[in-house]
């Protein structure tokens, strides 16, 4: 039997601290994972928030503004396989990103 994306052990944890310019090869093993900055919002406190696609697992991620970006902290996490649609609004400054457990809105 094929094992499900639910069924397969996670690749990290939300918390986990990752660098920007050595991506942990368990979540991308290749060098094409590429690197999304999200716009800053009056509520994010100075956090830099970006989005780290790559062909395993799409990664959100923040940094303190302090940490010159470059450390983050993931806050979300799910493997490729489970995505199902990403669709832009008409204004293209955002989009959201259906998967196989919900929805999650992205602001660029």
């Amino acid at each position: 039997k094929g094992a499900t994306a639910d069924s397969l052990p996670p690749l990290c944890c939300v918390g986990d601290t990752i660098d920007l310019d050595s991506l942990p090869k368990r979540l991308f093993p290749e060098e094409a994972a590429t690197v999304f900055p999200l716009k800053n919002n009056s509520s994010n406190n100075g956090q830099q928030q970006f989005v780290i696609v790559g062909t395993i697992a799409i990664v959100t991620a923040s940094s303190d503004a302090g940490s010159n970006g470059r450390k983050v902290d993931i806050t979300w996490w799910c493997r490729r396989s489970t995505i199902r649609t990403l669709t832009l609004n008409v204004e293209a400054t955002g989009a959201t990103l259906a998967h196989a457990n919900g929805r999650m809105p992205l602001i660029f």
